[in-house]
């Protein structure tokens, strides 16, 4: 089965259409969902802010690259329980956090980009979870890290750089936690640089135009965790999650769509 990329859009409008009745819902309170799945939005934003340009963008919803970690209850959960970030990541550090970033490939420069997931696009990793049972109880005390984007620990060796790219939607609020943080290493969101700081968490918006440096001899390591954007509805939320677990059924099972948005792919 191949789909074109007007077939995809086509598609994915039948889905939600058929979402809706079967879900009795308003369609006017999953209004602007809809619109951030028209591929078309991605140059209305980009013409409007070239900082910012997903695959996928809900107009209406907050957009500024950097947030402030206090607006979030849950970031506080995460400082005073850092102890606890800090010694499951010693735990997996020489034993298991050997994998390669799904993405190193193609961002990744002058180093390695390591990664242990815990959640990724929705996909619990079992085996990682099933390994580290106290983190897991703070990661699953927090609304929306199952399914809202990744939960896992990454890893810069040194001198390594993330090149800069967007991510795939406005959906979700990304925050980083530093474990490891040499000098000489800085992440830059929508233009604003910013550095870590250890069992310090800091929050932005990934589909702001963004890039990492490790300019150091030392490697780099932080927790990243997503939740969903806050100024989604419980509706809208649950649209987005059933077109994303959707999509990747499909793909699992051999469906190919010529022409498939990045952020499918990255759902994968």
């Amino acid at each position: 089965m191949n789909l074109d990329k007007q077939d995809w859009s086509k598609y994915t409008k039948n889905l939600i259409q058929k979402w809706v009745y079967h879900n009795n819902i308003d369609a006017k309170k999953i209004s602007r969902v809809i619109k951030g799945f028209d591929m078309g939005r991605r140059d209305e934003r980009f013409a409007e802010n070239p900082l910012q340009k997903p695959d996928f963008y809900c107009p209406d919803i907050s957009s500024k690259a950097w947030h402030e970690p206090q607006d979030f209850n849950w970031t506080k959960k995460l400082e005073d329980n850092f102890d606890i970030i800090k010694k499951t990541y010693e735990k997996v550090e020489t034993s298991t956090l050997k994998n390669v970033h799904p993405e190193n490939k193609k961002l990744a420069d002058g180093g390695v980009w390591n990664s242990y997931y815990f959640y990724r696009s929705g996909i619990r990793y079992e085996q990682n979870c099933e390994k580290c049972p106290e983190i897991m109880k703070l990661i699953d005390s927090i609304e929306g890290t199952n399914n809202a984007g990744s939960v896992y620990f990454a890893r810069l060796t040194p001198k390594a750089k993330i090149k800069p790219h967007f991510g795939p939607h406005n959906f979700r609020i990304r925050c980083h936690i530093g474990i490891k943080v040499p000098e000489n290493c800085f992440i830059e969101v929508g233009g604003i640089k910013k550095t870590w700081e250890v069992g310090k968490c800091i929050t932005f918006d990934d589909s702001f135009y963004h890039f990492v440096e490790n300019n150091s001899d030392k490697e780099r390591a932080v927790f990243i965790l997503d939740v969903w954007n806050p100024d989604l509805t419980q509706e809208e939320i649950k649209l987005i999650s059933f077109i994303i677990e959707h999509h990747i059924e499909l793909q699992k099972q051999g469906v190919q769509f010529e022409n498939l948005p990045n952020a499918m792919v990255d759902f994968n």
